[in-house]
């Protein structure tokens, strides 16, 4: 192999595995671990991340024409530019949402276009979620305040270590029911992925493990992929949720009964206070349905800024016509990434965009729902659609 095509490889790598990291980096860099990393690890990321996709650009081609989709919606998002009110919140998300996200979103077009992109972004979730795991277990850290109690990682919060944890988990149990791998791999797989998702329970956060399983039952019962061995893998999903159940009703998980709490329809704090942030944000788009601008939500809690719904929060500061679209695009990449869901990392890539969406749908705003921006805009990065058309119609 030449010189030239060694790099390349490299960069093939590099691009996905960054990518991976920036998603999570918010809930990563603060950790003591971390304080040997020059700068920003937000920011680094950013700069390998456009570095790696101008690389693969000018030595793999141009990109698949739907490239062009981030860009028509960062377009739309312009016009509520022009309403942002004057706080601190309103003009760093602005920034945020025209720079980071922007990258995120038009990042997949370059970085997860071929399979075995896709493969080392995937494997660089359960590297993170492993080593979460690990110093989880080792340097645990209770997290107590007002809406939850349970293990977060050094540096982060508990929805955060659930979210990285499930993430890394459900790549596992898919690459453990879908992928071609041997029978004693499966198996080391499917322990890792339930031991992973231990961490996710103990925190406490229910958001990450329903938006998992929601994930699990779409892409297991519905997916394409799953249709030769169904009854199989539906068993062995039920195995490993049973699992968590035995490890949240252990006396020792201080955050387990918490997370599955939201099963038996119990509230508190943190259920009341999403019902009470989506209720004045509903109120807020009727009276104004054009929008109010980015950072205008008029939060009833004084230390919250956005609706914990990223669909609610773009009608309320983009408006009607955005948010319209936006909805209309997800509903369309979600069937689109549904259709295509054959080989073990297209059906995970459909979990992470259902996983991605639940936790968008009930935590962070736009700007923290990177993990879903990606997803979203992989399903249209693919260099060649045509091939998965093909698979659709393989027996």
């Amino acid at each position: 192999m030449s010189p030239t095509g060694s790099r390349l490889r490299g960069w093939n790598s590099v691009g996905p595995v960054v990518l991976a990291v920036l998603i999570y980096a918010g809930q990563l860099k603060q950790n003591p671990l971390l304080s040997w990393i020059p700068g920003d690890l937000t920011v680094l990321c950013v700069i390998i991340v456009v570095v790696a996709a101008l690389v693969t650009r000018v030595r793999s081609g141009p990109a698949t024409s739907y490239v062009v989709l981030p860009y028509v919606a960062w377009i739309l998002f312009l016009p509520a530019v022009a309403l942002t009110p004057a706080t601190e919140y309103a003009q760093d998300k602005v920034i945020t949402l025209f720079t980071i996200s922007l990258i995120l979103a038009v990042a997949p077009f370059y970085l997860l276009r071929q399979a075995g992109q896709r493969k080392v972004f995937l494997a660089t979730f359960v590297v993170i979620a492993v080593l979460v795991a690990l110093y989880s277990l080792f340097f645990d850290q209770v997290t107590a305040n007002n809406f939850s109690t349970g293990l977060a990682f050094d540096g982060a919060d508990t929805i955060g270590t659930g979210r990285i944890a499930m993430t890394g988990a459900l790549v596992c149990l898919i690459l453990a029911l879908r992928g071609k791998v041997l029978f004693p791999s499966r198996v080391a797989l499917f322990l890792l992925a339930v031991s992973i998702a231990f961490l996710a329970v103990a925190s406490g956060s229910r958001g990450p493990l329903v938006a998992a399983l929601l994930a699990v039952i779409v892409m297991v019962c519905v997916s394409p992929g799953f249709k030769s061995r169904r009854a199989f893998s539906v068993s062995l999903a039920i195995v490993a949720v049973g699992c968590l159940v035995w490890f949240a009703s252990s006396e020792s998980n201080r955050g387990g009964a918490r997370a599955f709490s939201v099963f038996a329809g119990e509230s508190d704090s943190s259920t009341d206070a999403r019902i009470e942030l989506w209720s004045a944000a509903w109120q807020q788009f009727s009276t104004s349905p054009l929008g109010s601008g980015w950072g205008g939500y008029d939060s009833p809690l004084s230390t919250i800024h956005y609706p914990h719904n990223v669909l609610l929060e773009i009608f309320v500061e983009a408006g009607i016509l955005v948010g319209s679209v936006v909805f209309l695009f997800t509903f369309i990449t979600v069937l689109s990434s549904l259709r295509i869901a054959i080989e073990w990392e297209e059906v995970t890539m459909l979990g992470l965009i259902v996983f991605g969406l639940f936790n968008a749908l009930v935590s962070s705003d736009i700007n923290g729902s990177r993990l879903l921006i990606v997803a979203i805009f992989s399903v249209w990065s693919l260099k060649r659609p045509g091939v998965c058309r093909q698979k659709v119609r393989r027996p």
